[in-house]
């Protein structure tokens, strides 16, 4: 496993994963086991997880939630459409994680624990050497259909997978600022 800085350094949204990659179970049971055991507020822990590998509910998500959005955003989805991807929300990533709301839920707190929740999955899949892409428009589709999420309770999801051979995600420009007040 890579440190932690190291990761960070590296991480980069991935939109190309292997087609052919099955994550090993102890690998997917680790990261699962570092984002519940994520910080949260109070310690509420009031987000549940939802971990999916199965190719035909990740289908029937795609399906279904592009059918659930919105007209602008549907026709922005759609456009990835174009580059080839079946499931326009995970861009055929074999695995995908949902955070969903638990009765625990607290409307200060709980999209913080998600965030938090969002980075311990990342942060693990990368030290693996996983891409990851965070996908929020997610929680503008409504998900029951498919897996019996309404939108309401849908707080992120995250999916990954092994990062296409060949590809070399491009490096972040930081357009964000730090300001220090000595």
């Amino acid at each position: 496993m890579t440190s932690v800085f190291e990761c960070i350094e590296r991480r980069r949204t991935i939109r190309h994963y292997d087609q052919n990659w099955v994550c090993p179970k102890e690998h997917l049971e680790a990261i699962v086991n570092a984002a519940l055991k994520s910080p949260t507020a109070c310690n509420r822990q009031s987000i549940d997880l939802l971990v999916i590998t199965n190719k035909e509910v990740l289908d029937k998500i795609g399906e279904v939630g592009l059918n659930t959005l919105k007209k602008g955003t549907k026709e922005h989805m759609e456009e990835r459409k174009h580059e080839g991807y079946k499931n326009v929300f995970t861009c055929d990533a074999p695995v995908l994680f949902l955070l969903v709301k638990n009765d625990r839920v607290n409307p200060l707190y709980t999209d913080v624990d998600a965030g938090i929740m969002c980075e311990s999955i990342m942060l693990t899949a990368a030290s693996y050497g996983y891409g990851t892409m965070c996908i929020g428009v997610l929680r503008a589709t409504d998900l029951y259909e498919a897996v019996g999420i309404h939108k309401e309770d849908l707080a992120m999801a995250v999916c990954m997978g092994k990062i296409e051979d060949g590809y070399v995600p491009p490096e972040k420009p930081i357009k964000c600022k730090a300001t220090y007040i000595e």
